[in-house]
């Protein structure tokens, strides 16, 4: 995966930050990096701080601000509890 520095943008063109992947072969994404579904970019980061093996990607819904219901993330919250 991309590392939080690189980010999403590592999916459309090769990344210059270390560490650059010899073996890239993107883009992986035809039409860009998508905007989430209030035209903010998706937030991202590896390795995730909820999902710590994996990457977190999430958005913070319609008011941009973390928590509440409208929240999209792609970690179960109710394994945190």
């Amino acid at each position: 995966y991309p590392t939080t520095e690189q980010g999403l943008g590592a999916l459309v063109t090769k990344p210059n930050a270390a560490p650059v992947p010899e073996n890239w072969r993107g883009p992986y994404l035809k039409k860009g990096i998508p905007k989430d579904p209030w035209g903010r970019p998706y937030l991202y980061r590896y390795p995730g701080e909820r999902n710590q093996e994996d990457y977190d990607l999430y958005s913070y819904g319609a008011d941009g601000v973390e928590g509440g219901e409208d929240d999209i993330i792609n970690w179960d919250e109710a394994e945190e509890q």
